[in-house]
């Protein structure tokens, strides 16, 4: 899919639709330098347009404070992520920028400093060397994607950058898992569909077919001490009866958070035997649930598990070993914040800060070996029941600002007077832009500024570097009633 030469924005609170559905039906691309994306995935986000509303004064002045503190950055402290950086900066007890003593951010570090993070390098022996004679604890690397993950301190960090082997250093790498639902819309929300009667009947329809009385013989196969729901709605007893399969022969692979009630639920009879890759069998019980309801439906098939946890380039390694473990069918439930919509794949000779194309790549890779890759679409919400977080269109220039030294704020709705800002109603979570530029080769800088709810102070932002080596990409924190600012530098 292409797009005209312009730039696109689009604000997603809920990303899972977006994120996941771009590894299932991975044709979807657009031309380098053409699209910034703007994904903010709260689980209960929602964004609506205020147009005609200017920044404040106050707000300019702490953008302007911010946008100096990201000129002023030392080479190694260009290579670590801007929420890094302040959070190493509030610690030490400093001002984020002047004016602003502090700044909200997750970065997961604990009361002693101590973080997990990300970092993109030339992975060698001799790195490996270097990063334990600093105590940095290895967690994983992957060589193979320029990447590693590690322990240390935030105090630490700028040394760190200082290797030349180093190219970019980020805090952990999280993912979200599709379990959590919205909560049911009013009446009055629901989305005025032109055909919503013509679909509600076919549906109806469809259910009385389905829940008929059995006929003898047609009964239902409790496996273990709950059976799927599934099982009856899309008729999987029938097709066993009919057919006379129940996946004999079939290798299913999972990817999800972890299996940690394994043996409960063997123990119980809603699993047989499940092959789990080694050291790969995570924290949480989404990947039980998963693999219960694939016996359900499939008790004959032959079961893998691999965690998706770990940082994508885990996920991509996993997607990749149960592949090679023989199995031909693979599904997960999970989307990483990193992962690009707009990026078909990864080769191994691009060096990207965030590596947002390996879990594409690797469902491209192992599909073309053969398997069928399914993923989990979620319920993220939609524009006509104004559950959606999504904001998508053209970026338009809405001119350089007062007070600030250069660069352009977005116009989110260029039909109205002014729109410098997008509100964010509902809701919390991370704040995602993306655009087009080719991973590791994005050289058009794009920063991320929340406001409160009266846009006249900056609660979060993100100010990372992006002059031709660096990853489309910038994560803030989001917060319920407040303002998303976009700036082109």
């Amino acid at each position: 899919m292409k797009r005209k030469a312009g730039i696109i924005l689009i604000l997603i609170a809920l990303f899972f639709a977006s994120e996941i559905l771009q590894r299932v039906n991975a044709s979807y691309s657009i031309d380098a330098g053409i699209a910034p994306t703007l994904v903010l995935p709260p689980p209960q986000a929602q964004t609506t347009e205020q147009p005609i509303q200017k920044l404040d004064t106050q707000a300019l002045l702490q953008i302007s404070a911010l946008l100096d503190e990201k000129q002023s950055r030392t080479p190694a402290q260009q290579k670590i992520d801007s929420q890094l950086l302040y959070a190493a900066k509030m610690r030490r007890g400093e001002s984020i920028a002047a004016g602003i003593p502090t700044l909200s951010v997750d970065v997961g570090a604990d009361d002693a400093g101590a973080v997990t993070v990300d970092m993109t390098a030339l992975v060698d022996d001799s790195l490996i060397s270097l990063l334990g004679a600093m105590n940095v604890e290895i967690v994983s690397a992957f060589p193979e994607y320029h990447t590693l993950r590690a322990k240390t301190s935030l105090d630490r960090l700028e040394t760190i950058a200082g290797l030349a082997q180093v190219k970019f250093i980020q805090p952990k790498q999280e993912a979200r898992y599709a379990q959590a639902e919205l909560p049911n819309p009013s009446p009055t929300a629901r989305g005025e569909y032109s055909d919503f009667k013509e679909r509600a009947d076919r549906v109806r329809n469809e259910l009385q077919q389905v829940l008929v009385p059995k006929a003898p013989g047609d009964i239902v196969q409790q496996v273990g001490s709950v059976t799927s729901q599934g099982d009856t709605t899309h008729r999987a007893y029938t097709a066993r009866g009919t057919f006379n399969v129940d996946g004999t022969g079939i290798k299913v692979g999972v990817l999800s958070d972890g299996v940690t009630s394994l043996s409960i639920s063997q123990a119980s009879g809603d699993l047989g035997p499940v092959t789990v890759l080694s050291g790969q069998a995570g924290s949480g019980d989404e990947g039980t649930a998963m693999l219960e309801i694939i016996h359900d439906l499939a008790p004959g098939a032959q079961l893998y598990f691999a965690t998706a946890d770990g940082g994508i380039a885990s996920f991509a390694n996993n997607i990749r070993g149960l592949r090679s473990a023989g199995c031909d069918i693979i599904l997960d439930d999970v989307g990483y914040f990193v992962e690009s919509p707009f990026q078909d794949g990864q080769t191994t000779s691009i060096v990207s800060t965030n590596n947002g194309g390996l879990a594409t790549q690797a469902v491209n890779d192992v599909t073309a070996a053969g398997a069928l890759y399914f993923s989990a679409a979620a319920n993220s919400g939609n524009k006509n029941d104004n559950t959606s977080g999504t904001w998508e269109g053209n970026f338009v220039n809405g001119g350089t600002l007062s007070l600030l030294a250069g660069g352009n704020v977005h116009d989110f709705d260029p039909t109205a007077a002014v729109a410098q800002y997008d509100s964010v109603t509902s809701g919390t979570s991370l704040l995602n832009l993306h655009w087009s530029d080719p991973l590791g080769a994005s050289n058009n800088d794009y920063d991320l500024f929340v406001l409160n709810s009266t846009g006249t102070s900056v609660l979060a932002s993100s100010t990372n570097i992006q002059n031709g080596t660096q990853d489309p990409y910038e994560q803030s924190i989001a917060f319920a009633n407040s303002r998303v600012v976009v700036l082109q530098k």
